[in-house]
Parts: C-alpha cells; sequence; structure tokens
C-alpha cells in the first residue's frame, strides 16, 4: 500500500498549476543556457574559420551538467524545507500527528514526494543530454553516473530541508536556514580550504600541502557536492593534478564523489533520525 501522506503530496502538487509552471522555467532556463552557449560557440568559430566539431558534445555536456545542478540545489530545499512548517502555518500538522501515521512514514512521505518531483525534473531535461549522445564523446553510463549522483545529493539536500521544516516554526525560516547551511556547504568548505592553504604556506609547511594535498582537500571539501560533481565530469577537482604534482594512493583509490558518496549517506541517516526525534517531540 502507497505511503499515505505520499499519496496525499503527489495528488495534491500534480493538481496544481505550480508544477507545470515550475518545470517550464526550469526547462526554460535549461533551454536559453544551452541557446547562450551555441551562440557564443557559433561566433568564436566563425571568426576563427572553422565549423561546428563534435568535440563540442563534451563541452555542452558540461555546460549542462553544471547548470542543471545549480537549478537542481537552489529547486530541492524549497520542497522540503516547507513540508513540516508549512503544515504548521495551515494549521493541519495537529491532525496529521494525531493519526494512526508514525512520524517515520511523515518523514519518508513527504521527502518521496519531493524526491519524485526531482527525478521528474531530472528526466525532463534529459532531451538537452541527448544532444550530446548524438554526436559522441559522452556515454549513456556517463549519463546514468551524474542522475545517480543527482539524487544522492538531492537526498541529503531534502533531509536537510526536511530538518529544518521540523526545527523551525515558520516556512520562511527554515527556507533561509537550509540555503545557508548550503551556502556553508559549497562556498564555506572552498573559503576553508583556501585560507588553510594561505596559511600553510605562510608558516613554511607547503610541503606538507603538496604530500597530503588530496587527504587534506578531502577533508574540507567531503560536504561539498561540487566536489564530488566535478570528478564526474573534470576527472578531478578544477585541476587537482595541477594542484598536487604526482596523486597521492588515496587518490588512485577513493575518487572525489566517492567521498562526497559517504559523507552524504552520514549526513542523511543523522539528519533523518534527527528529524524523527524533533517531530516525535511534536507529537
Amino acid at each position: 500500500m502507497i505511503n499515505p501522506i505520499l499519496e496525499r503530496e503527489l495528488k495534491t502538487r500534480m493538481r496544481t498549476w505550480k508544477t507545470p509552471i515550475m518545470m517550464t522555467i526550469y526547462l526554460g532556463i535549461i533551454a536559453i543556457m544551452m541557446l547562450i552557449y551555441f551562440l557564443i560557440t557559433k561566433q568564436a568559430r566563425l571568426y576563427g574559420g572553422a565549423g561546428f566539431e563534435p568535440s563540442m558534445a563534451i563541452s555542452i555536456y558540461n555546460t549542462m551538467l553544471i547548470g542543471q545542478f545549480i537549478i537542481l540545489m537552489f529547486v530541492v530545499p524549497i520542497l522540503t524545507a516547507t513540508s513540516i512548517s508549512g503544515e504548521r502555518e495551515r494549521q493541519t500538522l495537529d491532525l496529521m500527528l494525531c493519526s494512526d501515521i508514525s512520524p517515520w512514514k511523515i518523514i519518508f512521505g513527504k521527502m518521496t514526494a519531493a524526491l519524485s518531483f526531482v527525478l521528474l525534473l531530472v528526466f525532463s531535461a534529459m532531451p538537452f543530454l541527448g544532444i550530446s549522445l548524438l554526436f559522441g564523446g559522452v556515454g549513456l553510463e556517463d549519463v546514468i553516473k551524474i542522475i545517480l549522483y543527482y539524487m544522492l545529493t538531492s537526498i541529503m539536500v531534502s533531509a536537510l530541508g526536511l530538518y529544518c521544516s521540523t526545527r523551525f516554526k515558520r516556512v520562511i525560516t527554515s527556507i533561509v536556514v537550509a540555503y545557508f547551511i548550503m551556502g556553508i556547504m559549497f562556498v564555506g568548505t572552498s573559503i576553508g580550504i583556501g585560507v588553510f592553504s594561505t596559511l600553510m604556506s605562510s608558516y613554511g609547511h607547503a610541503d606538507i600541502l603538496e604530500k597530503y594535498g588530496y587527504e587534506i582537500m578531502s577533508a574540507f571539501l567531503a560536504g561539498n557536492p561540487s566536489f564530488g560533481l566535478s570528478s564526474l565530469y573534470l576527472g578531478d577537482f578544477m585541476g587537482f593534478s595541477r594542484f598536487v604534482a604526482i596523486p597521492t594512493g588515496m587518490y588512485q583509490a577513493i575518487k572525489p564523489w566517492m567521498v562526497n558518496a559517504i559523507f552524504d549517506v552520514i549526513a542523511t541517516t543523522a539528519l533523518l533520525f534527527m528529524t524523527k526525534r524533533r517531530l516525535s517531540k511534536i507529537k
């Protein structure tokens, strides 16, 4: 039997105009990005006297990945950060908690509904990725890896948004805190490793950075989704091979996306248990 919370969320979401409007905006932004990329590339090749090259497919693929990932990271927190706090503002949370539905069913129902919409967004953009597949250079396995990474990251972000939704009573507060934490994950960790590297170099420990660069990078950027994503389409993190002269043994065995995946699993598990504990207290 389908989770009653999931059934209600899917019916409610698909019966409103918000879903098709959001999908239209989402696909429209991606289409505009692709159009701008083609126009810029066309002008550059006209001045260079060259025609279209199939190798452009890889560049199109990378542009698509980055754009889609950024949009998803903005959309996912809104889907779950409003779930419990929204019920509280509509004064329907007490009715839900008084029913025989367990806190776990509420959590997984809300989370699955959000992830179902994310999956719908991802697959709706597949025709754009199909452009890259037509010209080669990108295989179907690469697309599958990216989709799985999208979903794994979305699960972690959904768990974060859901916890903020149970922790704070107002929707706007939940969304702001969720975005703030994500800002720390994306920007704060990058700034942190930059400051750490500068301090280490200033105090004459540049040899440590060169020898254990990847380990230090992994410790700081394990929670940064960009760290794992970059390894799937660049092969390293922003030119890691240039940051560290000789890749360490850890880099050979554990890739950045693996480090980020381990963090996502641990963070998701912890956030779900904290959400359940918080929801049980409300109940």
